[in-house]
């Protein structure tokens, strides 16, 4: 066992650039975003700022660079959540489950992907692209449940929009502790399922023999 006065060992220097990002990401789960200055990164993984300047320039890159990584991850997360469930709704609801967890396990991760330098990296073509994955998850989880029944309402590039914000909205106040009426696991259980049920058939829009559309037996008259 190591004594208390040892040293952590250096990452391997094989590619600095991923380097960089790894420890980027570890500082920001650790210890929050405002952490994360090109200085405290270089000293995490014992390079000079000098070095980590040299492969992103300025911090506003390696940020971005950083950000790509989590939307990576938060895409693989929902496409391997998406093959969960016997139907669309229990796909859509496992994708809404994945997104919210993903939030609440990496919160600084979160807030990185709004952190106001990112403004400069809009026409970063990773970011974008990383950025578009995840949202192409999602929305292939709404064109399956589309497929699956009618959809009246929205077209499936609305939805997208639609069910992204939602589901985003509610994964920051998880993720910050702001649902207040959400205070143990089982309530955030039954209400992240209640959210996304809602939002699965209030997407897809009235579905014939319900929610009093004429001439169905939900029609009165």
């Amino acid at each position: 066992m190591a004594g208390r006065g040892a040293k952590r060992p250096p990452y391997h220097r094989g590619n600095v650039p991923a380097t960089l990002v790894t420890a980027t990401l570890e500082l920001v789960e650790q210890s929050g975003v405002a952490s994360a200055t090109m200085r405290a990164v270089a000293r995490r993984v014992e390079l000079s700022h000098a070095a980590a300047t040299h492969h992103f320039g300025k911090l506003e890159n390696l940020l971005g660079a950083a950000a790509t990584e989590v939307y990576q991850r938060l895409a693989a997360t929902l496409e391997e959540a998406g093959t969960h469930g016997e139907d669309a709704l229990a796909r859509f609801r496992s994708m809404g489950c994945a997104y919210i967890g993903f939030a609440i396990a990496h919160p600084g991760w979160m807030q990185l992907l709004e952190h106001p330098l990112l403004l400069s990296q809009a026409e970063s073509e990773p970011l974008v692209r990383a950025a578009r994955l995840a949202r192409d998850v999602l929305q292939r989880g709404l064109d399956a449940g589309f497929e699956d029944g009618p959809m009246t309402r929205h077209p499936g590039g609305d939805a997208a929009v639609l069910a992204w914000s939602t589901v985003h909205g509610f994964a920051k106040l998880a993720s910050t502790g702001k649902l207040f009426a959400v205070d143990d696991a089982d309530a955030l259980e039954r209400a992240v399922d209640a959210l996304m049920t809602s939002m699965f058939f209030g997407l897809r829009g009235p579905v014939p023999g319900v929610d009093g559309e004429p001439g169905t037996a939900g029609s009165s008259g």
